[in-house]
């Protein structure tokens, strides 16, 4: 893909393509407002798993991405290598 300035994109003239375009702007702004109301449920959603039920934001926020894109073992699995690492490289006196 190439970058394009914008002076050298041509006006559609035929009323069709036109209507095309301000229908897609349309649409895409439809999606928009509805994901900035979803940002506002997920929000009053972290703010009662913190305050009404003691879930730590970054614990909750964590607990959410690994359930939605159920990828919880990986995340198990890249933590214990890290884990299993850092102890290795980082506690061990004789390379101090």
């Amino acid at each position: 893909m190439t970058d394009q300035n914008i002076t050298d994109y041509v006006v559609p003239s035929d009323p069709e393509t036109r209507r095309r375009i301000r229908q897609a702007v349309s649409e895409a702004s439809d999606i928009l407002t509805m994901i900035d109301g979803q940002r506002d449920t997920l929000k009053e959603n972290k703010k009662h798993a913190k305050d009404e039920l003691g879930v730590p934001t970054k614990i909750y926020n964590k607990m959410v991405r690994a359930f939605h894109k159920q990828k919880y073992s990986e995340i198990v699995a890249d933590n214990e290598a890290f884990e299993l690492f850092y102890g290795n490289i980082m506690e061990d006196p004789t390379t101090t």
